[in-house]
């Protein structure tokens, strides 16, 4: 049988001139469109022409199953098809089977010669092969028909017209201006350099005949100029590397140990505790207490930091604020500053590594096998996030109730602003006036998204220089070196750079100001003060007018520092939130104040105080 397809297919002869493609000037074509993705409803025109009932392969399945089913497998289908175009085999020899039979060409059929071969293959390779046929086949047309002229020129006769030359002698019976051999093309014995049919070079003299010289070889084959296209995987395995590089290095090379937090930040560590919340998560919280029993115990105030400035950056005014007699407390909103990032969620199934599991055929499998389609029902939960603001608001009134100050009057700053509303909402009572310092729900000062990129979300933290200029372009110009680098370390805690990062994800910017002011008759009647930066941009500017115009019975001041003015003008503003809530009417009873004296040097009982660590 081998012997029989080797006639039958011939052999190879050894051609005395060759093709110069080179020298012949052909016009490159544009074959983009050939590395294009897979469509569905292209592969699904290759389906619907395929023949319905045709013999089967050796999954079992004709033509007519993948038209009339193609509304159920497509998705199953067309991610095998993009594993095909992604270069993705793995489980390729799972189906890149055939089979091979001889059909007969006539009845009584005893020679090998009287059989016709096919190979009969999988539906999904006989479909993926049949597209690549069809998109390759749009190109045909136009490369034969654009190149035929310029190949007329070679071969006498290609263009449609006979043969005139006198050294290309028809062989007997020839009518076709084709020569039946390579060796009857007509040729030069003394071709030029511009010639584009060349003698074949061969490493035999004897080959080249007598008295003929060894031609000298063609000129050495131009590059063929990079596309885009194929520039793209090497950009691809430069930035993986790249990242690779980035993640792992820095690992390898720090120390096991852990660094040791900067002096300012062990400082304001020891000033404050945990609060082991039930349910959770736990809230670090600090309190600054005057030295001395003031008729300002009636008014504790509670501050509740943005996005990324936790209450450590508010450690001077808290201070400045006790010095003026007042209590200030502030909370650390889940997975903010030193408060721990709250536990993960249950992570969902993966749909890609369930499929690349059991196989992209297993719902087909066990279709044939038990006529029923593998469907499982999964009940859908809605999303829970503990830095929603919801969420957040329970917290701390959870830590409120511990720390025995309601009832407060809340500072809001940043993008504590939806959380502090909704925290305002369920506890009226538990309020005597809201503070906002240059607070919104949509555009925080910290830029949280830069955490978010792979490389350089890791380099912002590990680099000093880096991660201060980014505080002073978006938070304080008059940030030290020494104070970023301890926002720089608690950012760096396990889970502190995503827990920033799915804050800032969850952020509500739907939140209205209009809206949550005449939400109820206890809102609307509560006092507020606006404080917003009249020095950092002529846009924030703007960003204020917004806002008072959303609360035109609020008390509206523009102050000298920046986004985050508790680290450059935390004097002003203690100082104007300590005019404003002592000229507020006290509502406080005397049984709360003597609470709250009771309380201070104690701890909650129900609530365990831990250091961070």
């Amino acid at each position: 049988m081998d012997d029989y397809y080797s006639m039958a297919f011939g052999s190879c002869e050894v051609r005395t001139h060759a093709l110069n493609l080179e020298a012949l000037g052909l016009p490159r074509r544009d074959l983009a469109h050939l590395e294009e993705p897979f469509l569905p409803e292209e592969v699904e025109k290759v389906i619907k022409s395929m023949p319905p009932d045709k013999a089967l392969g050796p999954d079992g399945f004709t033509g007519r199953f993948y038209a009339v089913c193609w509304h159920i497998i497509r998705d199953d289908f067309m991610a095998a098809m993009s594993c095909f175009y992604d270069g993705d085999v793995r489980g390729m020899a799972a189906i890149n089977k055939s089979l091979v039979t001889l059909l007969p060409k006539k009845d009584g059929a005893l020679d090998v010669g009287d059989f016709r071969p096919t190979n009969l293959v999988h539906g999904a390779v006989k479909i993926f092969e049949k597209f690549s046929g069809r998109s390759s086949s749009r190109s045909w047309n136009s490369l034969v028909l654009d190149h035929g002229g310029e190949l007329g020129g070679c071969y006498p006769g290609f263009d449609g017209k006979p043969a005139t030359s006198s050294r290309a002698p028809k062989s007997r019976g020839q009518n076709s201006a084709f020569p039946s051999k390579p060796n009857s093309f007509p040729h030069s014995h003394s071709p030029t350099p511009h010639s584009s049919l060349q003698p074949a070079m061969t490493d035999d003299p004897a080959a080249a005949g007598p008295g003929r010289e060894v031609p000298p070889p063609p000129p050495a084959r131009q590059p063929r100029p990079l596309s885009v296209v194929s520039a793209l995987p090497f950009w691809f395995y430069l930035t993986a590397a790249v990242s690779l590089l980035a993640l792992v290095l820095p690992h390898h090379l720090s120390p096991h140990a852990s660094p040791p937090l900067p002096p300012l930040l062990r400082r304001h560590l020891s000033d404050g505790r945990l609060l082991k919340l039930h349910p959770g998560p736990d809230l670090f919280a600090v309190t600054s207490r005057p030295a001395a029993h003031s008729a300002a115990h009636h008014h504790p105030v509670l501050v509740l930091p943005g996005l990324a400035a936790g209450s450590f950056s508010f450690r001077r005014l808290l201070s400045s604020l006790s010095s003026r007699g007042l209590v200030a407390a502030a909370v650390d909103l889940p997975g903010q500053g030193l408060s721990p990032p709250p536990a993960a969620p249950p992570a969902r199934t993966n749909p890609l590594r369930e499929i690349m599991d059991r196989g992209i055929f297993h719902a087909f499998e066990h279709l044939v096998e038990t006529g029923e389609v593998p469907f499982q029902e999964t009940a859908h939960e809605p999303p829970h996030s503990f830095y929603a603001a919801n969420e957040a608001a329970a917290a701390v009134a959870r830590a409120v109730d511990a720390l025995g100050l309601a009832p407060v009057h809340l500072v809001l700053h940043d993008s504590a602003l939806a959380a502090g509303a909704a925290f305002v909402s369920a506890n009226p009572a538990a309020v005597q006036s809201v503070s906002l310092i240059d607070a919104t729900a949509t555009l925080p000062a910290f830029p949280a998204a830069v955490l978010g990129v792979p490389v350089l979300g890791g380099l912002a933290l590990r680099v000093p220089a880096l991660f201060k200029g980014l505080m002073r372009l978006s938070c304080a110009r008059g940030v030290d070196a020494e104070e970023a680098d301890a926002h720089r370390a608690a950012m760096r805690g396990q889970g502190k750079r995503g827990a920033v990062f799915e804050a800032w994800k969850a952020m509500n910017h739907s939140f209205d100001l209009t809206e949550w002011r005449s939400s109820s008759e206890e809102v609307k009647r509560l006092p507020m003060m606006v404080l917003w930066s009249g020095s950092w941009s002529d846009m924030w500017i703007d960003e204020g007018k917004k806002v008072t115009k959303a609360l035109p019975d609020a008390k509206f001041i523009y102050h000298y520092g920046g986004r985050w003015p508790q680290v450059d003008a935390y004097e002003e503003i203690s100082k104007l939130i300590a005019d404003f809530v002592t000229m507020l009417p006290t509502t406080a009873t005397e049984h709360r104040s003597k609470n709250m004296d009771q309380s201070s040097g104690e701890s909650v009982d129900a609530h365990s105080d831990h250091p961070v660590s």
